[in-house]
């Protein structure tokens, strides 16, 4: 399962340093994973939307 670019490109992590969204996203793609390495929690609004979108994929 892959995560619909818009959504992507919306995801918003929690760290230390406050809210952010992912770099190196382009195009809804995800060119680079290394924005994803360390800490960090979804936002609660980004964890509600990726839950909606496994809850349908589920259904």
């Amino acid at each position: 399962m892959s995560v619909p670019g818009p959504l992507l490109e919306r995801l918003t992590f929690t760290g230390r340093r406050g809210e952010r969204t992912l770099k190196h996203v382009q195009d809804g793609r995800l060119l680079r994973s290394n924005s994803l390495q360390g800490i960090y929690r979804l936002a609660p609004a980004s964890a509600a939307e990726l839950r909606r979108l496994v809850a349908d994929r589920f259904a």
